[in-house]
């Protein structure tokens, strides 16, 4: 990324009101939040705060622009669908706690339509369901446990499980393949190149770098066998682009709306895949 003065970080933190508010900054940075409220307002000025200050705020900056596993879209959508269904885990076997809390505090009388109605305690053992309504679950494993203790063999969350299942493995080899690219883009600056700009792909696991001009036949030589610039087209603009992803380039059919939209070619290629 371009480098930055510490001032520069920091006005540029305190600058995006948007996406960071004074309470994130405050709670993630350790600073005070009057502090950066005062300085959003102009009633203090940069130059005043303490240096301590200043590096937590230009430390939190430099970490805010690292690229991390939720920058991309893919593993943010599996990330939610992940929570979705945890969700969704711990309602319904919360639910069944809560029918069995009811049904003792009612003394075993149940409602029509309860899962215990028709339940007779004169003849069923009850004190699993007195054990079961002292139960409260908070997340996933304690949902699993309180199925496997008190609902063996019914099958009431098990399609969940396979579905959470499939996310979790699906996220899994997503992160491996993210992380290589996070990896290639911490080697690129690490050699010393500037990356303008980072945008990743919404349709693929592909990342889009932008880099000055004036660096191309130095990343050349640095990335020589790894780079692919057989498609490259130079541009009249100050910088080049490269593409990190593990497919080729070509172009692809958008079903919503219905036309074809090719990818733009004026970018090296880096194969993830194959780069250490």
């Amino acid at each position: 990324m371009k480098k930055m003065t510490l001032t520069e970080k920091v006005t540029a933190l305190i600058e995006d009101d948007k996406k960071y508010t004074a309470y994130r900054i405050s709670k993630e940075a350790g600073v005070n939040q009057a502090t950066i409220t005062g300085l959003r307002t102009g009633k203090k000025k940069i130059k005043n705060i303490t240096l301590e200050t200043a590096e937590k705020l230009g430390k939190y900056w430099e970490d805010s622009l690292r690229m991390k596993l939720i920058d991309f879209y893919q593993i943010e959508d599996l990330q939610s669908q992940k929570t979705a269904m945890e969700e969704s885990i711990i309602s319904l076997v919360q639910s069944n706690i809560n029918q069995a809390k009811e049904f003792v505090e009612n003394d075993f009388v149940a409602e029509h339509g309860s899962a215990y109605e028709g339940f007779d305690p004169e003849w069923d053992d009850v004190e699993p369901v007195k054990e079961l309504a002292k139960e409260n679950v908070t997340d996933v494993d304690e949902a699993i446990e309180v199925e496997r203790v008190y609902f063996d063999g019914q099958d009431f969350i098990n399609g969940e499980l396979d579905d959470l299942k499939k996310i979790n493995e699906e996220l899994e080899d997503l992160t491996d393949e993210a992380n290589k690219i996070i990896k290639i883009v911490e080697d690129i600056e690490n050699k010393g190149f500037d990356i303008v700009h980072v945008t990743h792909s919404n349709k693929s696991l592909s990342t889009y770098l932008t880099l000055n001009k004036s660096d191309y036949d130095r990343f050349m030589e640095e990335y020589d066998g790894i780079a692919d610039d057989d498609e490259f087209v130079e541009g009249d603009d100050e910088t080049f682009g490269v593409r990190i992803a593990n497919h080729p380039s070509g172009e692809f059919w958008a079903e919503e709306s219905m036309r074809s939209i090719a990818y733009k070619n004026n970018y090296i290629n880096i194969d993830y895949d194959n780069f250490f």
